[in-house]
């Protein structure tokens, strides 16, 4: 059976990066065990205040994304990689093989650059998606020491796993993301083949006017003589 401390260390640590967890918490525990005795196992963790502040103090410089929110991230953002790079880097390809200049090494070149620019791009998405989470949508992170109670601490969870609810919500912002980036792709080729579209008909349109003017200047010679 878990105690209060159990989970309030437990909620403390979980904020923390692996590397200090250990030591917070044989620290907390002594911490909390000697002013028990003095006040109480309860009193004594309202006197710690909500364990959002205390691993905030622990961590120092607050981080762009928390270790509570950083396994997820590296979760959403492999999906990611996973899904987007191979797809993009294919529909460059494919642009490249049936446009006007298919060659084998303008279909290599496309096909890294597609992959270099999602791999970019779902890092830039990912991480500003989870950096505005840890930022505004945390709402446990802002409750004031006044409002907090030790009856409201999570329970200690017997193995780490990760909840359907937390598994549809990253599906969801996986497929958001990528269509995001399908749609920054598609966009951006749409772009380029007006732009190549209108360079081309410039070009006939400089060349139509060149015989144009061969011919006028063919018959005046032709007049002449």
């Amino acid at each position: 059976m878990t105690t209060l401390t159990d989970r309030y260390v437990h909620d403390v640590v979980r904020r923390l990066p692996t590397s200090q967890r250990s030591d917070v918490d044989a620290e907390l525990r002594s911490t909390i065990a000697d002013m028990a005795d003095s006040v109480g196992e309860r009193d004594a963790l309202i006197a710690l205040g909500p364990p959002a502040d205390l691993a905030s103090s622990y961590r120092g410089d607050r981080a762009l994304i928390g270790p509570s929110l950083f396994p997820d991230y590296v979760r959403v953002l492999r999906l990611v990689l996973v899904i987007a790079v191979p797809a993009l880097a294919a529909l460059s390809l494919i642009g490249v093989v049936t446009g006007d200049d298919a060659s084998l090494g303008a279909a290599v070149v496309e096909m890294v650059g597609g992959a270099i620019t999602a791999a970019i791009q779902a890092g830039f998405w990912v991480t500003l998606v989870f950096a505005a989470i840890e930022r505004f949508g945390s709402p446990d992170e802002t409750v004031s020491p006044e409002a907090w109670d030790p009856d409201d601490l999570p329970p200690v969870p017997e193995a780490p796993r990760v909840g359907l609810g937390d598994a549809i919500a990253e599906v969801v912002l996986t497929v958001a993301l990528v269509v995001v980036l399908f749609g920054q792709q598609l966009g951006g080729r749409g772009q380029g083949d007006l732009a190549t579209a209108l360079h081309r008909q410039r070009r006939r349109q400089r060349g139509d006017h060149g015989l144009a003017r061969a011919d006028i200047a063919l018959h005046q010679a032709l007049h002449r003589y």
